[in-house]
């Protein structure tokens, strides 16, 4: 064997070594994108299912269940092993094959953890028991959502005004009036005060008003007992305003809203006969029932939103029912929003990186 060939001969295990460890050093960039919107994407289904199993749920005089995905960690390994041996005579290496020897291994783990939370104890009392605050009402209000949606959906009665029994009708001309004027922009909010004494002020916007619009305004002044000369009023939580200057929202809990929404679930009649589920509590006349259709059948369905299996039936809401999805949409965002005090210290996890 020549000089060059024992040169380039040696050095085909030196390259072998040094791609297979370029490889392992790439590994990790390439998959945040994969993973990034792999896990986005089952968490939000997982989301959504849990969200319409729970409401189903309280339509069957179900415990409604909780498991939040607190942390997801995932970690890679890629390990390599490239070996070469040869025999040496009188100090130079002997070229026949058949005193050569190569070797490579490969071994690539994905393990991934993830950590699962129930909510329990303290965490569901805040999350589920605790009404709404009525500052999260109008900021959602503010975000662009329709008042009168999240009227409908998380108040149950303002300034004395119910949404149910003989109020019912006040109730639904006071948030179509309030959504009228707030596509208008007459109607708005803001925050006001220090950090230490905020206060959420709903007002009337003080621009030149249309006919129709002043007589809206006065029409809404009238149903909530407002002082006709003050366009600001501060908003309280309660059943009853403590003043004319403050509009008392008395808003429900994360628990009440799946109840109530619950009553709008679409029950198969062999479950309604053997006493599975009771009959709706809702009027007929609800205009939540409108807004939020979930459906039953047998099979599982093929175009749906969301879609959950609840004992012999699937439970969906129609990909087609644009009503529905918007009050889905509010009432996960919702569950958010209902997040209050600080939340508890969650495990941590140390993944061996290599």
């Amino acid at each position: 064997m020549t000089l060059s060939d024992r040169r380039r001969f040696l050095k085909a295990p030196l390259c072998m070594t040094a791609l297979s460890l370029a490889g392992c050093a790439g590994v990790g960039p390439p998959t945040v994108a994969r993973d990034r919107f792999d896990y986005n994407g089952e968490v939000a289904r997982s989301w959504k299912e849990q969200t319409l199993l729970n409401i189903v749920r309280t339509r069957y005089s179900d415990m409604p269940v909780f498991l939040e995905v607190s942390q997801i960690v995932s970690g890679y390994t890629l390990e390599s092993t490239v070996s070469f041996g040869g025999v040496r005579a009188h100090d130079t290496l002997v070229p026949p094959s058949s005193n050569l020897s190569f070797g490579a291994q490969g071994k690539w783990t994905d393990r991934p953890t993830i950590t699962y939370s129930p909510l329990t104890g303290a965490q569901f009392n805040r999350s589920m028991l605790t009404p709404i605050p009525p500052a999260a009402v109008l900021f959602a209000m503010q975000a662009g959502w329709p008042i009168d949606l999240v009227l409908r959906v998380v108040v149950r009665s303002v300034n004395g005004i119910d949404s149910t029994g003989r109020e019912a009708g006040r109730y639904e001309r006071l948030v179509d009036l309030m959504r009228r004027l707030q596509d208008s922009e007459v109607l708005g909010m803001r925050v006001q005060g220090d950090k230490a004494d905020q206060a959420v002020v709903l007002f009337f916007s003080s621009r030149t008003r249309s006919p129709d619009e002043e007589a809206m305004l006065q029409e809404l002044r009238t149903l909530l007992r407002l002082t006709t000369g003050r366009n600001e009023f501060r908003v309280g939580f309660g059943a009853a305003s403590a003043s004319t200057g403050e509009i008392a929202m008395l808003t429900r809990s994360m628990l009440q809203i799946l109840v109530s929404l619950g009553e709008y679930v679409e029950v198969p009649e062999v479950d309604l006969r053997d006493g599975r589920a009771g009959a709706s509590q809702a009027p007929s006349s609800a205009t939540l029932g409108r807004l939020l259709k979930i459906k039953a059948s047998a099979e599982r369905p093929g175009d749906a939103l969301v879609a959950v299996p609840y004992r012999t039936q699937w439970f969906w809401i129609d990909d087609r029912d644009i009503p529905s999805k918007r009050t889905f949409a509010m009432v996960m965002i919702l569950s958010t929003l209902a997040e209050t005090g600080a939340r508890e210290v969650m495990p941590l996890v140390t993944i061996p990186a290599g």
